[in-house]
């Protein structure tokens, strides 16, 4: 492949992620799979792992944009000692709260 064509393939890559990032892992495995390259006849790359986009640490609203659990029932969890810290929440040293998105999607039964 000549370098104008990779740059191009890259270029896509990135918009197309660029695009996924907001959404839910499930989503983006879905967007990704309801694609026509995605049946194996006429597949011409592999299907990304549903791991492969990862959220990590969050604002409470992104949480509650995306698994529609509110910032104050988040705020509760963590008050009741149901969220560990660092593991999953922390405070910025601007004294934001953060969420691993990945760790509250395993906490609330997802798999």
């Amino acid at each position: 492949m000549n370098k104008t064509i990779i740059e191009k393939l890259q270029l896509s890559i990135e918009n197309i992620v660029s695009q996924l990032r907001h959404l839910h892992k499930d989503q983006v495995y879905h967007k990704l799979t309801d694609t026509p390259f995605s049946s194996p006849e006429n597949s011409a790359i592999p299907i990304p792992d549903k791991e492969l986009f990862m959220f990590g640490w969050v604002k409470g609203k992104k949480i509650e944009e995306i698994k529609g659990i509110s910032v104050g029932a988040l705020r509760k969890k963590r008050e009741a000692g149901f969220f560990i810290e660092g593991k999953h929440w922390r405070k910025a040293k601007d004294n934001v709260i953060y969420y691993y998105f990945e760790a509250i999607d395993r906490f609330m039964g997802a798999k």
